[in-house]
């Protein structure tokens, strides 16, 4: 391993299995291509998957980039509050989903998330709830995750790291959508966690034990709160769990699966996983700061440069191959998803119905093309992972939570409008608070953020980039009460269907 802070390195047998598998998931792709006779087996693998590929691949797709840089220098940086504020509102959601939506959303038979809207509130609220995922679904984070890899083991600068990972990403995707995605995610998973878990250990003898690694990290490390002041901003991560129930690649998977016993396995399977592994992630958190105190190194590195730092010759090849996997795995589902937004859910659905099943499936191949690149282009944007996330996750929630729940949910009267209105409102002011936020605020480095002083009647109000979440879901709630309140009733036939199918 390198000696100065933050720098690793790994052997040239590493390389070797680094390599290896970048070759195993080109001739994937090359297979998966044989087996994409129609759109539907590009988009939801023929809705075939079964109950070991499914977890395989909700597990590798959803933790991924995020999982080792934003997710992980969260714990760096905040240490134990993670356990409080950030993981425990997506295990309660994930559980309500597996029960309450997706049994109702299977018997639908869609294929995604504005399939699923147009059904409720019509075709202005598909296309307002595509663009949403469209835009939650351009990997920013996952190219930005891979520039830091890139840029860790060799010194690349981060675009260049992006550049290419993204495009090895994007030909396998172009050849075999949703079947290249899933095959290889068993084995990605496999490898992205076995360097996690030896890691955890080795690091505990180097120290001696967790009473050193604890005596090594500060007070407020421990704290429930970490280094915040006020819980409002820490509850901005627990609203960001509600991207859960409209995560369109969870749809998509949902859709994917043999049949619903399949899917809603797989979803709780995924969730006693999830328990597993966000407690060893917090202790990585805690190992990367008793190895890099007082943030000597960038967060998003911080804990894959300390897994990498305790790992032998041959596992560090093993686990960055599945820190890659996991990273490309993601890029190329959401970047299947946000070119399927266009295509298909707005292109198809709505201006052009008779396009045939061949044109489509080319369409969206372009599509995933251009996706790759507006992606590309926005990750010069953002300072930092996790606000990346954030933000995406506030566009698609003031855009599609509230009419999803209601569609479901809401007891009383429903319209068309009310569903349209909630997502064209909470849209527009979600875009409107982050421009303003990102053009009058001030950045605060220590903080990574971006904070924009509000001074009425004499009292100042600090708004922070992260707390759009709280305007989006509020405006978006309002505007679907007011819509339904005045835009005329549902058609009954769908009242009808919604009994149906609780």
């Amino acid at each position: 391993m390198g000696s100065d802070i933050g720098s690793v390195t790994i052997h040239l047998f590493d390389w070797i299995l680094v390599a290896l598998y970048f070759v195993g998931m080109f001739f994937v792709g090359v297979w998966a291509y044989r087996k994409v006779k129609e759109f539907e087996d590009f988009l939801v693998a023929g809705r075939a998957l079964t109950l070991p590929v499914l977890v395989g691949t909700l597990m590798a797709s959803y933790y991924c980039g995020m999982y080792f840089f934003a997710d992980a220098g969260f714990m760096y940086s905040e240490g134990t509050s993670a356990d409080i504020f950030y993981y425990p509102p997506y295990y309660i959601l994930m559980i309500l989903m597996s029960f309450f939506l997706m049994t109702r959303l299977r018997v639908l038979g869609d294929l995604s998330l504005p399939d699923v809207l147009e059904r409720f509130y019509g075709k202005i609220t598909r296309f307002l709830g595509a663009i949403g995922s469209f835009f939650y679904c351009v990997p920013v984070m996952q190219l930005m995750a891979c520039g830091v890899v890139f840029n860790v083991l060799l010194g690349w600068p981060a675009w260049l790291g992006a550049l290419v990972g993204g495009a090895f990403a994007v030909v396998y995707t172009l050849l075999g959508g949703l079947w290249a995605v899933a095959v290889t995610d068993m084995l990605q998973f496999a490898l992205m966690f076995s360097g996690v878990i030896i890691s955890v250990p080795i690091a505990l003898i180097v120290n001696g034990g967790w009473s050193n690694i604890l005596a090594l990290n500060p007070e407020w490390h421990l704290d429930p709160l970490g280094s915040y002041t006020s819980w409002i901003i820490l509850g901005v991560y627990a609203a960001s769990s509600l991207t859960l129930l409209v995560e369109p690649a969870f749809y998509q998977r949902f859709f994917a699966a043999r049949d619903h016993k399949t899917a809603l396995r797989a979803f709780m399977a995924m969730v006693c996983f999830w328990l597993f592994v966000d407690r060893i992630l917090v202790s990585v958190g805690l190992i990367a700061w008793a190895e890099y105190p007082g943030f000597i190194i960038p967060i998003d590195e911080a804990v894959f440069t300390t897994i990498l730092h305790y790992l032998p010759y041959g596992l560090s090849g093993f686990f960055v191959a599945g820190v890659f996997a996991g990273i490309m795995s993601t890029i190329d589902s959401y970047t299947l998803i946000g070119a399927a937004n266009i295509s298909y859910d707005i292109i198809k659905k709505i201006f052009k119905p008779d396009l045939s099943e061949e044109r489509t499936l080319w369409l969206t191949r372009v599509m995933v093309v251009a996706t790759f690149i507006l992606s590309f282009g926005l990750m010069f944007i953002f300072p930092r992972i996790m606000m990346v996330w954030l933000l995406q996750a506030a566009i698609l929630t003031s855009v599609a939570v509230i009419p999803i729940l209601g569609a479901f949910l809401w007891p009383f009267r429903k319209s068309a409008f009310g569903g349209t209105l909630s997502a064209l409102v909470g849209f527009t002011v979600t875009i409107a608070y982050i421009a303003a936020v990102m053009v009058f605020g001030t950045p605060v480095p220590g903080w990574d953020t971006i904070i924009w002083e509000v001074n009425i009647f004499g009292m100042t109000i600090h708004l922070w980039a992260e707390m759009v979440v709280y305007v989006s879901i509020v405006v978006a709630l309002l505007a679907y009460i007011v819509g339904n309140f005045f835009g005329p009733p549902l058609d009954p036939q769908l009242y009808r269907e919604r009994r149906a199918l609780g």
